[in-house]
């Protein structure tokens, strides 16, 4: 359906490279600038060229193309837009007005902030409507271009947090959204039907070009409709760039994970995100350690943390440091949010010396939070 798909926009727009002739130090993005760019070469993914800046800006679905082009409008008053004529006008209209919005989304700011598109083609302004009506204008009025040259254009996105860096081969589009409880995702359904295995969300801090099969992933989802996740880890400050990878069956029914002759893979476009998670940096209740010991070993029991930027409990112990910390001395165990019990089997009624017993919270910023320390002294809980 996909290879259908672009065949068929390559059928409707002709797509040739922008060559730039010798002599000619015109970019691409100046050749376009206010054109809608369609990317016939991947999955007819639409594209802004914001003549203000010369960036490309990705228009996405119904919503997200009304959103954008809304927010990078001009706003113009009634007298100034009937200088602009209508695309079923036979009028010129007045051309030096013409010139100066070609490419541009006008609001008209005296009304009711009603939006209208000034093709950079014919100068003439076509009315946006709702999300649907400016999804069709955009596919209508597409210019069919090339990978190669369409890279040659900077991404900028409305959100000075999110860019859009890179392109994917699923007919899936991801968006990502930082708040502040985390970066929340989300991304178009997979149309891989009964072959569908798997969303895998992925996320890297350094590379740019993340796939399940190489970065592994933070999420899996198994359901085809579920198209959402928060990343309440994301470090407030830090960037991070997502992907979600799909995992398909190449014979329906297949139930193999791995990434073999049976199981595909196929990942959207890259979103960078910088985080804006200042839930993560709320500090956590210290948790209260109590101890009994027996021949068995020392059974260890704490107070729980409920705070939703927890991570998960370090049991830590030592037998040379009264105040023991992690990570300065390492641990013994790590427990999640439910697991607020552990024993120490190596430790027990028979055993000589002193051992210090604390646990330490650590939440999604990587702060660390230690409670009280527990000494047992030759078997005997002090």
């Amino acid at each position: 359906m996909k290879k259908f798909l672009v065949a068929l926009l390559a059928l409707v727009f002709v797509v040739t490279p922008f060559v730039t002739q010798a002599g000619d130090s015109t970019s691409i993005a100046e050749k376009v600038k206010g054109r809608i760019l369609l990317q016939v070469q991947s999955n007819g993914e639409a594209w802004y060229v914001n003549p203000a800046n010369l960036n490309r800006y990705y228009l996405g679905r119904p919503t997200d193309a009304f959103d954008i082009m809304r927010f990078l409008s001009l706003g113009v008053t009634d007298a100034d837009l009937a200088k602009v004529p209508e695309y079923n006008s036979n009028s010129s209209g007045d051309q030096s007005m013409v010139n100066r919005v070609k490419g541009r989304i006008l609001l008209q700011v005296e009304q009711n902030g009603e939006a209208w598109y000034v093709s950079p083609v014919n100068g003439k302004r076509y009315f946006m409507g709702r999300p649907a009506d400016a999804f069709q204008l955009m596919r209508n009025l597409g210019l069919g271009v090339t990978n190669d040259d369409l890279g040659t254009i900077t991404t900028d996105t409305t959100d000075d947090n999110t860019e859009t860096v890179r392109s994917g081969d699923a007919n899936v589009i991801l968006s990502a959204d930082p708040q502040s409880d985390g970066v929340n995702l989300s991304w178009t359904k997979s149309n891989r039907g009964s072959n569908f295995k798997y969303y895998k969300v992925v996320r890297s801090e350094t590379n740019d070009d993340p796939t399940y099969s190489k970065d592994g992933y933070i999420k899996a989802v198994s359901n085809i409709d579920t198209l959402t996740y928060t990343d309440s880890s994301a470090v407030n400050g830090k960037s991070y760039y997502y992907r979600t990878c799909i995992l398909y069956s190449s014979t329906a029914g297949a139930q193999s994970e791995s990434t073999s002759s049976s199981t595909q893979e196929e990942c959207s476009n890259v979103v960078k995100v910088t985080a804006e998670n200042t839930s993560s940096e709320t500090a956590l209740t210290a948790p209260t350690l109590s101890a009994t010991a027996d021949q068995n070993g020392v059974d260890l029991s704490w107070t729980k943390n409920t705070e939703s930027n927890f991570k998960y409990y370090k049991v830590v112990r030592s037998q040379t440091d009264s105040s023991p910390t992690y990570p300065e001395d390492g641990y013994i165990a790590v427990k999640t949010k439910d697991q607020i019990t552990y024993t120490d089997e190596d430790v027990t009624t028979s055993s000589s010396g002193t051992y210090y017993y604390r646990i330490c919270s650590v939440n999604t910023a990587g702060s660390v939070y230690c409670g009280n320390t527990v000494p047992v002294q030759d078997g005997s809980v002090n």
